[in-house]
């Protein structure tokens, strides 16, 4: 066991115990949201700069400022629905499961992030860490598992592991 070891360790465990702490409903609802505010921040960003354009007079600030805002607007209706949602699941004595199903949630997120970031490290070879991710069996494990998900990942990411791996 490596230094690198320790951190894919202690990522999972911070993603794990974050999403424990904040619940699966918060979990879900907040990524939800942030995915639904880029959609509607992307549709409709342009028309709201027309408005801000009346205050602000840089063009691409007011496109700037009007996506943030809309991502932003939804982002927190987003965490509006969270909080009714999650008193709801308490009352129906849900709690346990919620928290639960966070810690789950966020495992999940944890190694997804893990495997991404050794993939762009096994990518950029220049960052000089090749060694460290040989000497570290987790490492090895995260990339032989790899391809699943590398199928939504460029085909210059799986080249770099198939090599890595070889």
């Amino acid at each position: 066991m490596n230094w690198l070891d320790i951190v894919i360790v202690l990522v999972i465990v911070f993603f794990a115990s974050s999403a424990f702490r904040a619940g699966l409903i918060r979990e879900v609802v907040t990524l939800v949201s942030v995915a639904v505010g880029v959609v509607v921040a992307g549709l409709f960003y342009d028309d709201l700069a027309r408005d801000v354009l009346v205050l602000i007079d840089n063009e691409k600030t007011a496109l700037i400022l009007s996506f943030l805002v809309l991502l932003g607007a939804v982002y927190l209706a987003g965490q509006l629905i969270a909080v009714m949602l999650k008193q709801a699941a308490s009352l129906l004595f849900l709690g346990w499961a919620d928290h639960a199903g966070g810690a789950l949630f966020g495992l999940i997120k944890g190694l997804i992030v893990v495997e991404v970031l050794l993939i762009l490290l096994v990518t950029y070879p220049q960052l000089g860490l090749k060694g460290d991710i040989d000497g570290s069996p987790l490492a090895s494990v995260f990339l032989d598992v790899a391809p699943l998900l590398l199928l939504v990942l460029p085909n210059e990411f799986e080249q770099a592991v198939d090599a890595f791996v070889a």
